[in-house]
């Protein structure tokens, strides 16, 4: 099948609106984890609205093991395979506590009862079952430094300072007794650098990249041999991908275990116990992932038989390489989680867990379609369409994804299926500064904020035009965090290509977004700098790439919605805009809502998402369904 051809959907005049409440909100199961020994699995589960830790044996019954009222956006199992480590904070502030949760007694620990402080947990380890590696900014909002945590006593001991690493993307790096190997620290070009830790607590660079580097640079484990290391990077001659390598620490040579020349490593598997890399996932328009070891390879052969055209990864298993769990993704249908298990007669290895979203099972879900085209300077880009029913051409949503260093993927996408229900054709696009695609095509973004980026968004617009599949005067641009940016770019810049606009929690003014810069990710500030703008140099150009500063131009619709405790783009953002579109008499409608940064609890969600339905039904002309309680 090519991928630009747009076969019909043939409408089906007794199909039923699928249901808010079904795509949005916490799943029924997501992100499952089996214990070290591989006797329970752990998952996140909606529970009274919000999302909780679910426990139990494989089949069940699941019993919920965290406190009500709390949402849980990430949890672990400790080595013991008796306490799950769950983050929590309160209302998307993003001032997480780690709290040791007993999965026998639900009673849990503050592991990190410190108040204003962050915690992100590093690592465990089998070697010492009952201690965590935590990283906390108790001493300097900037800083996270190394504790080792013990859950039984909450007895807390420092194990390495933070010297200006980073916090996003795996900083520290520790072995097998939980003792810190190395860190990543930014550079002041917005490089990064690899420091390996010697026995007196001194640190070495190791390897060094370049501001192209930055991204796609982090630390996995320690490797099998218990001194090398394994990362993923694209500080490797040859190329710009990001490869799986394996680093000397002594004389900086980098092995790759695995490139591929068009994509980044997406993912990699690794063992729970000696560190070495099982598999590697790379996404094209597709996720494939590659065995390299043959335990695993056999798994996705056994699973295959039963999960049909789809793709399929091996996500986990237990420490004796008994039980896998695969996750089988398909844009028309639930995510679905198996179990393998390598003791059991070969027609029963497999068995189904469960679907993430099993009231979808009852609908038809929108087809979803990759499409290519080349940008005006020929830069080639790749994206996805999601189909309404009917014949082209639709009424059409361009849904531009966040980041902006993020990508979109061939997988059920809640936004882009509940679009297309409605009746819009959804446009999806990596626009340049996207990742996956290499680092080159990442740079290629650097300082083009409102303007290559938002013209590659642009020319899928008009692409989408000339195949005939939208409907010219009926195109919304929508999007969160940079797509929100991105959609009060095109309200502001290309009036003429949208019938209106949806910013939820985007930015307005890029000067006063980069002068906010959480205090934890002060060590990101070079990267940010490099290649958005600097604040003090470039001060003219961060005006002119900012929608409040065209805020009188706009003369399309526009929503705004606005997490009142967002900590990444501040409650400002939007108040700021929302003065100037009302002293500019310019149509709008302004929602402020409890909670973060594109984080809120079902109420809140489905309160958004109806709303939103309302007003692109109102402008493209979509279907609604009816209010709810």
């Amino acid at each position: 099948m090519r991928t630009t051809d747009l076969d019909a959907r043939t409408a089906d005049p007794a199909a039923r609106l699928i249901p808010r409440r079904l795509l949005f909100g916490p799943p029924d199961h997501a992100a499952p984890a089996l214990s070290p020994d591989g006797e329970l699995v752990a998952f996140l589960a909606r529970h009274h609205g919000r999302s909780g830790v679910r426990v139990g044996p494989p089949g069940g019954p699941y019993d919920i093991v965290t406190p009500p009222g709390r949402d849980i956006g990430a949890f672990r199992w400790a080595e013991d395979s008796r306490h799950v480590l769950v983050e929590i904070d309160r209302d998307g502030d993003e001032d997480w506590h780690l709290h040791a949760v007993d999965v026998r007694t639900g009673d849990g620990r503050d592991l990190t009862p410190y108040p204003g402080v962050q915690a992100l947990l590093v690592a465990t380890s089998p070697a010492r079952p009952d201690e965590v590696l935590v990283a906390l900014n108790r001493d300097d909002p900037r800083r996270h430094d190394a504790f080792r945590v013990r859950i039984s006593t909450g007895e807390c001991e420092l194990v390495a300072r933070d010297e200006g690493f980073g916090t996003i993307g795996g900083t520290w790096l520790a072995d097998r007794r939980l003792e810190v190997r190395a860190a990543l620290r930014p550079t002041a070009e917005g490089g990064v650098e690899v420091l390996v830790r010697g026995a007196a607590g001194d640190w070495a660079v190791a390897l060094r990249g370049g501001r192209d580097d930055d991204l796609a640079t982090r630390l996995l484990a320690t490797a099998q041999d218990g001194r090398s290391l394994h990362l993923v990077t694209s500080a490797v001659p040859g190329g710009d991908t990001a490869a799986l390598c394996r680093l000397d620490p002594d004389t900086g040579a980098l092995a790759v275990l695995h490139r591929d020349p068009a994509h980044d490593v997406d993912a990699v598997l690794l063992d729970p116990v000696d560190g070495a890399a099982r598999a590697v996932v790379v996404e094209g328009e597709r996720a494939h992932q590659i065995p390299l070891d043959g335990a695993v390879a056999a798994v996705l052969a056994d699973t295959a038989v039963v999960a049909g055209d789809a793709d399929l990864a091996v996500v986990g298993g237990d420490r004796n390489r008994r039980r896998h769990l695969v996750r089988r993704t398909d844009p028309r249908a639930p995510v679905r989680w198996y179990l393998h298990d390598a003791r059991a007669s070969p027609g029963e290895r497999v068995r189904t867990l469960f679907d993430d979203r099993p009231g979808l099972c009852a609908h038809r879900l929108p087809e979803r379609r990759p499409f290519r085209l080349r940008a005006r300077d020929g830069l080639p880009l790749h994206g996805y369409l999601t189909l309404p029913a009917g014949r082209p051409p639709w009424p059409a949503v361009l849904l531009v994804h966040g980041g902006p260093w993020a990508r979109d993927r061939w997988r059920l996408d809640p936004d882009a299926a509940w679009l297309a229900d409605r009746g819009y054709l959804v446009l999806q696009v990596d626009f340049r500064g996207s990742t996956g695609y290499g680092s080159r095509f990442v740079a290629a973004g650097d300082r083009e904020w409102g303007a290559a980026m938002h013209d590659d968004l642009v020319d899928t617009v008009e692409h989408a035009g000339r195949r005939g599949w939208a409907v010219a005067d009926r195109i919304a641009i929508m999007g969160g965090s940079y797509g929100g940016y991105a959609a009060l770019v095109g309200a502001t810049r290309t009036p003429e290509l949208f019938r209106c606009a949806v910013d939820l929690c985007g930015p307005s003014d890029l000067r006063t977004l980069l002068a906010g810069i959480p205090p934890y990710w002060d060590s990101l500030r070079a990267l940010w700098t490099a290649r958005v703008g600097d604040p003090d140099r470039d001060a003219a150009l961060l005006a002119e790439r900012s929608p409040l500063t065209r805020a009188a131009d706009i003369r399309i619709p526009l929503f705004v919605a606005q997490g009142v405790n967002d900590p990444r783009v501040p409650r400002r953002e939007a108040e700021q805009l929302v003065a100037a579109l009302t002293a500019a008499g310019v149509e709008h409608e302004y929602l402020p809502l409890p909670g973060g940064h594109l984080v809120f609890d079902l109420d809140t969600e489905l309160l958004l998402v109806e709303r939103l339905e309302r007003f692109l039904a109102h402008h493209l002309d979509g279907a609604v369904e009816p209010a709810g309680p």
